[in-house]
């Protein structure tokens, strides 16, 4: 499996808009019974925030820890089960918060730090499978393993299209959503499928 230039989106639900216009939508994360977390930033991209609801305890409380001690979460993803990544900016270097997911998940991401990438976003899924974001010699890259065919299709797609990936969740149950600006980064896109009643309804009312 090779990494590939950064490309991604979302079908089924869909949004096109101008990022000068409103909000964007940088990131989804979906945990089991419904929960969901949705990183955005303003229109000029000075504040980032990342609401969210019924996420695993452990999680939250590790994100309130993140904020208060001056970080920034940038992506995040759930497993499904106890497992999650959280990554942040902190002093100007990105870092990974992981607990209890696959070994082959946190050899991935050890092998893309190690070779000099820095992760943006790891989504998860219940049964190992994982999409990965990162940035390295001023590009973004994506990698991927065991993941819906819905988002693996449009992932092909955008990498035709030289589409600008910026963050990807998987449901435990099989739903997607993926987020990416277009080649130039004049506007953006969001794309969904199968994801909690709530998310939806924040991506319908603000996006």
């Amino acid at each position: 499996m090779s990494a590939k230039k950064c490309c991604i989106a979302l079908m089924v639900a869909v949004c096109w808009c101008a990022v000068e216009a409103r909000a964007e939508p940088l990131d989804f994360a979906f945990s089991e019974n419904g929960g969901w977390l949705v990183t955005h930033q303003n229109c000029s991209g000075t504040y980032r925030w990342s609401p969210y609801r019924g996420i695993l305890k452990e999680a939250a409380e590790r994100i309130e820890h993140i904020y208060a001690d001056g970080g920034l979460l940038i992506g995040a993803g759930f497993d499904g089960d106890n497992g999650y990544v959280l990554v942040y900016k902190k002093d100007g270097q990105t870092w990974c918060s992981c607990r209890n997911i696959f070994k082959s998940v946190g050899e991935k991401i050890k092998e893309i730090r190690n070779s000099g990438g820095a992760i943006q976003d790891v989504g998860l899924t219940p049964d190992g499978g994982y999409a990965i974001i990162y940035k390295k010699d001023r590009g973004t890259y994506w990698t991927y393993s065991n993941i819906p065919e819905g988002a693996r299709k449009l992932l092909k797609k955008l990498d035709l299209e030289d589409a600008r990936l910026t963050g990807i969740g998987f449901t435990p149950n099989g739903g997607w959503a993926i987020a990416y600006r277009n080649k130039s980064g004049t506007s953006w896109r969001y794309h969904s499928q199968g994801i909690p009643e709530g998310a939806a309804k924040l991506l319908k009312e603000k996006y």
